[in-house]
């Protein structure tokens, strides 16, 4: 095969339309494919015979009958309405190339015969933009996966270092500096790299110090040498458990007679307080701030564990939500036990990603307190001012940081009776300025944690109606969905910050997950939809058929896929002990990733443009 021939087989092959096709079939397919140039401004795709159109360099623009723009083609796109049964292609579409363009043609009856001899292809190619984006995030799942319970992990997977080993003779002030030296607890003892004997920093205070012996003693007269062990294969659960009965820290691990490393009752503690139900059960055990401080400290390994358990994002979310619901009622109940019983009703509420159930590690604080009518402000006011700043100065010890736009509870304004928080929606959605749709992101997406729920149901009935019924508020709600585009600047690219920071990357939750937030919030509140969480708004619009199954189903698929992105991301970032951000740098992503990623922000972009047409959102000011 001559070098252009290779660098066109190189170069379908990389393409997702070709992705795992064997390798006996490159030959045949290349062998057929057609080179043509386009100048800018031809027509596309051209006239002769049906054929897959690759684009190998340039751009295209597609666009429907009524001449509105549908597609925007770019390197490595494909495109052929004669040969291809995926749904989105059986609208026609034709256009003109908005650059010279070299095209590969691969003739529609060449292509038929790759799919007769290798029908995975077509299945793949013939999915349509949701399952492609599901099988996408399906795909994320690494081989080998660790689990998230101690229940269902061997020992052997927590070994993450081999353990340090000295010989018999060696003296206890040798072993002493080595241990040091290694920050560690124990050490093994081998004579000819047999396991012998173990010595602990136990050992070294009540073997050695307590009975006056020499630094210069051997090892050997002080070690262990009735060893408990654990096969590299046994249950993690069953070492606690053996820890505890015996009533030892330390315990040499062994795969095929060698120890491959020493587990400690410390390794278990630590990774057992990284589940989540774990977490939530110390939490609610805990009396005192200081011990909610510490539990709090293991969220960021509660989200990369559940990460690596291949949880998908929804899930994580609710997860991740009900340790900092249990965090907050858990501070609400200090909170009264420090000050006294409330001395009327409240409800606190959460609000924005906690309430939508979205959060993850790095959030900050959202917040309000909804108070009964009877509240009076010279006779509460003092308590619900120091319950607010009690609760906000927790979270934010724990890890929280406070809200930049002050929008919690512990800000006066928003501590308002039933009837002030009815006023000041009225007055939002009668009334919506700029200041207003600034703040529906926050207090349109609400949940109750603590205290009386009954005063959050009234509030919730009494929004939905009044937001509905209220076509001027929906456009505006429509506008501000408009306002956080998908980050492609010109199509094919990324657009990526400037300077700073997070320089040569983009934000994938301004840019990714907040515009489809936005989408299924006006569609709820649209259609007087009570449910909060994004997923479960876009089904629930689905349903109310205030969107289409299919339009609900690919931004279904393209949130799932962007924020496994995202957390994947923040994982990586927590494992390597930096802080969790949602700045992306899409030079770290396969060519494929990135094709799928360039295809959620189509989904997005297409419902946009479908909102700027049904709201005519441009016209309002």
């Amino acid at each position: 095969m001559d070098i252009e021939l290779l660098e066109i087989r190189d170069f379908i092959e990389g393409l997702p339309t070709f992705r795992g096709i064997r390798a006996d079939l490159l030959p045949q397919l290349v062998s057929q494919i057609a080179i043509r140039y386009l100048r800018r401004g031809s027509a596309f795709p051209p006239a002769e015979g049906a054929s897959l159109y690759i684009l190998r360099q340039g751009a295209v623009e597609l666009r429907n009958e009524e001449g509105v723009l549908r597609r925007k083609l770019a390197e490595a796109d494909c495109f052929c309405d004669r040969c291809d049964t995926r749904p989105e292609t059986l609208l026609p579409l034709s256009g003109h190339c908005s650059e010279d363009t070299l095209l590969y043609l691969l003739p529609c009856e060449a292509l038929e015969s790759i799919y007769q001899q290798q029908p995975e292809l077509r299945e793949n190619r013939q999915r349509n933009r949701s399952e492609r984006l599901q099988h996408a995030t399906l795909e994320f799942t690494p081989d080998g996966v660790r689990q998230s319970t101690l229940m269902q992990l061997s020992v052997g997977h927590l070994i993450d270092r081999p353990a340090t080993m000295v010989s018999i003779d060696t003296t206890v002030q040798q072993a002493a500096q080595r241990m040091n030296d290694e920050e560690v607890s124990a050490i093994v003892v081998g004579d000819r790299e047999r396991l012998v004997g173990i010595v602990t920093d136990k050992d070294l205070r009540m073997r050695l110090l307590a009975v006056g012996l020499s630094a210069q003693t051997p090892v050997r007269n002080i070690m262990t040498e009735r060893l408990q062990t654990l096969d590299a294969e046994t249950p993690a659960f069953e070492a606690l458990l053996m820890m505890a009965r015996l009533n030892i820290h330390h315990l040499p691990v062994m795969r095929d007679g060698r120890v491959i490393g020493l587990l400690t009752h410390g390794d278990l503690v630590r990774y057992e307080s990284a589940n989540a139900v774990y977490l939530i059960e110390e939490m609610r055990r805990s009396h005192t701030l200081q011990q909610l401080i510490e539990l709090s400290r293991h969220l960021p390994e509660v989200q990369r564990h559940l990460v690596a358990g291949n949880i998908n994002s929804y899930h994580l979310g609710w997860t991740l939500a009900a340790i900092v619901d249990t965090l907050t009622r858990q501070l609400l109940s200090l909170a009264e036990k420090k000050l006294g019983a409330p001395p009327i009703p409240y409800c606190w509420l959460a609000s924005g990603s906690l309430a939508r159930r979205e959060l993850t590690v790095g959030s900050d604080q959202d917040h309000a307190l909804l108070l009964d009518n009877c509240y009076d402000e010279s006779l509460h006011g003092e308590y619900f001012k120091a319950l607010s700043e009690f609760v906000t100065d927790g979270l934010e010890q724990c890890g929280f940081a406070r809200c930049p736009g002050e929008v919690m509870a512990s800000n006066p304004q928003w501590r308002q009776s039933l009837r002030q928080w009815q006023q000041t929606f009225n007055g939002w959605i009668e009334s919506p300025d700029a200041r207003a749709m600034m703040l529906v992101s926050n207090f349109f997406d609400l949940r109750p944690l603590g205290g009386a729920q009954e005063l959050f149901e009234q509030l919730q009935q009494s929004m939905l109606h009044t937001a509905r019924h209220n076509q001027i508020f929906i456009a505006h709600l429509a506008a501000n969905a408009l306002q956080h585009r998908p980050p492609l600047g010109f199509f094919r690219n990324f657009l990526l910050e400037h300077g700073g920071e997070h320089a040569n990357s983009f934000d994938l939750k301004l840019r990714g997950t907040i515009p489809i937030i936005d989408i299924a919030r006006l569609h709820a509140l649209s259609a007087g939809l009570s449910q909060v969480n994004t997923l479960d708004r876009l089904k629930a619009a689905a349903r109310a058929t205030v969107m289409s199954a299919q339009g609900a189903n690919d931004l279904q698929q393209a949130y799932e896929f962007i924020n496994t992105l995202r957390l994947r991301h923040q994982s990586d970032r927590i494992l390597a002990a930096e802080p969790a951000d949602n700045y992306l740098d899409p030079a770290s992503l396969s060519p494929l990733d990135r094709d799928h990623l360039k295809e959620c922000f189509a989904v997005i972009g297409d419902f946009q443009k479908t909102l700027e047409q049904r709201y005519q959102s441009g016209r309002i000011g």
